[in-house]
């Protein structure tokens, strides 16, 4: 009896370490099994999105993209040559993507959500297609002055920008919701103009460069070329410093005073005056006159005469500058 006892305990303690079993059959899980739930993560709370700004606060955006873009596209419209077309179409495409960062950031009124999504698609595409434009590579004439744009290649960049972005279409949408935009795409439209013939000129005596070296010498210019001239008094044979130079049109004398000075005279003739430049822009000569005409701070008088009136050894051909 207390052997059989025994083992009935023996078996009870068996039991207990090895888990209770359930009315299954199966093994109960020790109290001290890990749980198999995962605990919960924290989330980030989202940020929320901007609140719509007013119909009025909206147009007022629209407004000043539309000032802002305007004489930036009027710029290359005006850009008649291939340095100034590049300068132009990099200062645009800068310009569209300020706009379009401008115009990302807002959150518009709701009547106008899938537009305004639309607009900035729009200049997202057009600033891409700016910056893919070939445009011509630069050469100057006999005149020293850069070739004049092609028609065609001045048209290139705004047909593409505005076939590959949409923008007077997705302008077209605002308006027809009441907003006012794209006063910028009347200047991208406007057809190109080579400007030809024209014969820009100063007043006879007028200063290209000012007086670099204060004296007593005064010139007396006369011009019996048909064409305007500018007359350089330059020391030490570099044109790019001279002690003054002026404009004398044609038929017609100059005078300049109160430079000083040692100095050599050279003339740069032709048609057109580009100021920005400091060139004529057609029917260009470049002249040296002799050595003997160099001289110190004293009265002078002298000029230039057509080819066939010229003296031997009165003048030298040289090269543009």
């Amino acid at each position: 009896m207390k052997a059989r006892k025994a083992l009935a305990t023996a078996a009870f303690v068996a039991a207990t370490t090895a888990g209770c079993t359930t009315a299954q059959g199966g093994t109960a899980p020790s109290s001290t099994a890990p749980s198999s739930t995962t605990p919960p993560t924290s989330t980030a709370p989202s940020t929320p999105a901007a609140p719509a700004v007013s119909r009025e606060d909206y147009q007022a955006l629209l407004t000043a993209a539309d000032q802002s873009l305007t004489p930036v596209a009027e710029g290359l419209s005006a850009a008649t040559t291939p340095t100034a077309y590049r300068v132009a179409a990099e200062t645009l495409a800068r310009a569209l993507a300020e706009q379009r960062d401008k115009l990302a950031g807002t959150t518009p009124p709701a009547e106008v959500s899938a537009q305004h999504r639309a607009l900035v698609s729009g200049l997202r595409e057009a600033t891409r297609e700016g910056d893919k434009v070939h445009i011509p590579t630069a050469q100057r004439d006999a005149c020293g002055v850069e070739n004049a744009l092609p028609a065609a290649a001045a048209r290139r960049m705004p047909k593409r920008l505005l076939a590959e972005s949409g923008l007077e279409r997705r302008a077209k949408a605002l308006r027809d919701k009441g907003y006012r935009f794209g006063a910028f795409l009347e200047s991208l439209t406007r057809p190109y103009e080579v400007p030809i013939g024209r014969n820009r000129q100063l007043d006879t005596g007028a200063l290209v460069s000012p007086v670099t070296a204060v004296g007593r010498g005064e010139l007396s210019f006369l011009n019996h070329l048909p064409q305007d001239v500018v007359v350089y008094l330059v020391p030490d044979g570099d044109t790019d410093k001279p002690l003054v130079a002026f404009y004398v049109r044609g038929g017609q004398t100059g005078e300049v005073r109160g430079f000083g000075g040692g100095y050599e005279l050279y003339v740069k003739a032709g048609a057109d005056w580009d100021a920005d430049t400091s060139a004529f822009t057609r029917d260009c000569l470049f002249y040296k006159l002799p050595d003997e005409r160099a001289t110190a701070d004293r009265i002078v008088q002298t000029g230039i005469e057509p080819g066939e009136h010229q003296r031997e050894g009165s003048y030298e051909v040289v090269p543009a500058f």
